[in-house]
């Protein structure tokens, strides 16, 4: 089969033949027919979690048909169309996933680029809404609502009867507010921090930050209530700082948190094919362009879902 493989850390993605998987009795051999690309596909490519793994086969979200299933699997049959996380690359014409696992069927009114462009994305933004506890009524601050995670954030968000206040570009505003924003700040026009202080002078309750430092996140703890919860996904909160604030953090782990799974996948897709999110895509092109369209993703070139076809 073909695969797109990076040799050595900073090496480009490159065609090369390789076998075709063997799967184990709890597996499912899956044919791929569709790959969404990722932040982390690049920068595994670059080696930013280091030396080891390589060659390796790059991408993790894809969308395919079951073709073989292994001795212990009951809950899926050849000729299943599937989607999920692949651990051990989804660039690939096959792949094998484990089961149980990140795999779920694709229900109707779902097509492949549409659910291969939901896993970690959508996965990483059911976690967070969930995580911070929101009930309808509430008010959630989603810094990075633009981006692939928080664009699904704000949406999901929206879906569980939040307010949703949202960051973003000044050129992304209108973007936002299509993901469901009541509110939109624009960080690249003023104080943002002064801004959420003017308008909402007794706190939200609860920040979900795509993108923020420890330095920076702090500061927005000016305008989290008391009680309230700050979600970071990219590891800036320090929990003991905030609980001596009396509010709650968590620096959510994507592959811990148990919509890593079948039944966060169904909830994902649920959420999709009731017209509560929709996705986003932006370039679909052949898994062949696999090295210039992560060079697009890694300069920020891409609006929208990247998604390779197979």
């Amino acid at each position: 089969m073909r695969a797109i493989i990076a040799d050595r850390p900073g090496a480009p993605a490159v065609i090369h033949d390789v076998e075709v998987p063997i799967i184990q009795p709890d597996e499912v051999l899956v044919r791929v027919h569709a790959a969404s690309v990722n932040p982390i596909d690049w920068k595994r490519r670059d080696g930013a979690y280091g030396q080891t793994g390589f060659p390796m086969i790059l991408g993790q979200d894809y969308a395919g048909t079951v073709q073989v299933v292994g001795d212990e699997i009951r809950d899926f049959a050849q000729g299943d169309r599937v989607f999920g996380v692949a651990p051990r690359g989804a660039y690939a014409e096959f792949l094998a996933a484990k089961v149980p696992g990140p795999i779920a069927k694709i229900p109707e009114g779902l097509d492949d680029a549409q659910a291969a462009a939901l896993p970690t994305a959508g996965l990483t933004a059911l976690a967070a809404v969930e995580e911070a506890g929101l009930r309808p009524g509430q008010t959630v601050l989603i810094l990075g609502a633009t981006g692939g995670v928080g664009g699904f954030a704000a949406q999901i968000a929206r879906a569980h009867g939040a307010t949703v206040i949202a960051t973003a570009h000044s050129g992304k505003e209108d973007l936002a507010r299509s993901f469901g924003a009541t509110e939109v700040h624009a960080y690249d026009r003023g104080d943002v921090l002064a801004e959420l202080e003017h308008s909402h002078p007794h706190g939200v309750d609860a920040i979900i930050d795509l993108v923020s430092d420890r330095a920076t996140l702090q500061k927005l703890a000016a305008v989290l209530k008391r009680g309230g919860h700050v979600v970071s996904t990219v590891g800036a909160a320090d929990r003991e700082w905030f609980q001596a604030r009396q509010q709650h953090a968590t620096n959510l782990s994507f592959s811990q948190s148990p919509f890593y799974s079948t039944d966060g996948l169904n909830q994902l897709a649920e959420l999709v094919v009731s017209d509560l999110v929709r996705v986003r895509l932006g370039t679909e092109v052949s898994f062949t362009q696999a090295e210039h369209v992560l060079e697009e993703s890694k300069a920020g070139k891409i609006d929208g879902k990247a998604v390779l076809t197979v």
